[in-house]
């Protein structure tokens, strides 16, 4: 019906660009969210450049289709544009269902690359890829520490006091707690600290309401948009969107952790016994977990 220009993926989405009857047609896929046997898709279509339509349509779902392609007939008369809408959201579908459920292509484990040793981002800190976890009471500075994470991170800086090695690359400060103006405030000072006031430092700051599972998608666009390599959240409890002590919650958070795909920072607490709190799989699912005190006066 149409000539593929493309179909690509961006980040957590995909872009579809086609022509038909000399008009281009670009959809803008994101969000795309499967749950039993219903999978949906914010789209974005543009026509020329110009918007047209935005909808989260059920691409499993005949009525949803044919809701979505009529409402685009309505804005785009099929007499006036010569555009057969109803053809083109099917296909479009089809695209979008195949290609997020091919997942990642299998590999031969044979060609599978060994590393001879373990991958920094920060040695001996926090494993490269990997999702790190920061534990401490409340009060024992774990956000001011992870910022100087971050710091040493965004300025390459090689801490041989603390004989901490760094591999430079841009963060994304994920923010559940505070605001743009306190981490800034603590950015400054621990640069002020580390000789490097004149750094303009490249921290990316995003401030998080919902839990991590559903900002996942538009974490992993910025992400790859950005080329950040590392991401640190702040903090676990309100990021789960559920309970610390709730299986699936952390489970989800850990999930979408691993969906975002880059080495990760995970700020959380300690319960009354000054254990890590809330679930086993907190403990489970970190691969390299530090306990964070305050040292005696």
């Amino acid at each position: 019906m149409a000539e593929l220009k493309t179909f690509e993926q961006i980040g957590s989405g995909y872009t579809y660009t086609c022509t038909i009857s000399g008009h281009t047609i670009e959809a803008r896929i994101s969000r795309v969210k499967e749950s039993t046997d219903r999978l949906k898709a914010e789209i974005g279509i543009l026509l020329d450049g110009k918007p047209v339509a935005r909808s989260m349509p059920v691409l499993t779902s005949v009525s949803g289709l044919d809701a979505f392609w009529r409402k685009l007939n309505r804005r785009l008369p099929k007499e006036d544009w010569s555009i057969d809408w109803e053809s083109y959201t099917e296909e479009l579908a089809a695209r979008v269902i195949d290609a997020h459920r091919e997942g990642e292509p299998e590999i031969a484990i044979s060609d599978v690359n060994i590393p001879t040793s373990v991958a920094w981002c920060i040695e001996p800190m926090l494993l490269d890829g990997q999702a790190n976890v920061l534990f401490g009471p409340g009060g024992s500075g774990k956000s001011t520490f992870g910022l100087w994470l971050s710091v040493l991170l965004d300025t390459g800086h090689v801490d041989s006091t603390h004989k901490l090695t760094v591999r430079p690359g841009k963060v994304l400060y994920c923010d559940w707690e505070t605001d743009q103006v306190e981490v800034a405030a603590r950015v400054s000072a621990l640069q002020a600290g580390m000789g490097l006031s004149d750094h303009k430092s490249g921290i990316l700051y995003r401030r998080c309401t919902q839990s991590l599972a559903n900002e996942a998608d538009y974490i992993k666009t910025i992400v790859a948009k950005r080329n950040v390599q590392m991401i640190v959240v702040d903090s676990l409890g309100l990021a789960t969107g559920g309970g610390l002590d709730e299986a699936e919650s952390v489970l989800a958070y850990f999930g979408a952790l691993r969906w975002i795909g880059i080495t990760s920072l995970t700020i959380t607490h300690t319960n009354k016994e000054g254990q890590i709190f809330g679930s086993v799989y907190t403990l489970n699912c970190g691969r390299s977990i530090w306990e964070l005190k305050r040292s005696g006066n």
